[in-house]
């Protein structure tokens, strides 16, 4: 609708959980339930009209597996599930099928390696798998985009090739 979600990050020194929103046209920043723990490199997405945050590195740098549920209504967070394979700065797309798509990502919080993996994550089922196809190379920090009806992954880091522009 009109309203921002923000949770975790880090800066230079510092890592957060910390849990705000702001809504079109307000101009301070309403606290809400903080990340279950210090998280960056997420990534976030919205179903069923509540917001989501999956994979990402603690701060001690280790990757996170975990997928959280943020309920709007209650201000609360739940486990609903886990990726395959612990990373972070996955492209990610929400399908009209119930499920959602993680494109690649990181597995280091260096950015030293990444994976060409695809995980699909069944909103009914709460599974993951791994599906049999894969990105054209190892890459983080993909968009993904639908237009029409195809999806397009666009752009990526890969630490022997460096930044896409396809």
């Amino acid at each position: 609708n009109d309203t921002l979600y923000v949770f975790g990050g880090r800066n230079e020194s510092t890592f957060f959980k910390d849990g705000f929103k702001v809504k079109d046209g307000e101009t301070t920043p309403t606290v809400l339930k903080d990340l279950p723990l210090e998280l960056y490199g997420a990534s976030g997405f919205v179903y069923d009209g509540n917001g989501y945050v999956a994979g990402g590195f603690i701060s001690s740098g280790i990757p996170n597996k975990t997928i959280y549920k943020y309920n709007v209504s209650s201000n609360t967070w739940s486990i609903v599930g886990y990726l395959k394979t612990g990373k972070g700065f996955m492209g990610t797309y929400v399908s009209a099928s119930e499920a959602v798509y993680f494109f690649g990502g990181a597995l280091s919080s260096d950015s030293s390696t990444q994976t060409d993996e695809i995980e699909c994550f069944d909103f009914l089922t709460n599974k993951t798998s791994v599906l049999d196809i894969t990105l054209n190379s190892a890459k983080e920090s993909v968009k993904v985009a639908l237009y029409g009806s195809a999806l397009y992954i666009i752009g990526g880091y890969n630490v022997n090739d460096g930044y896409s522009d396809g």
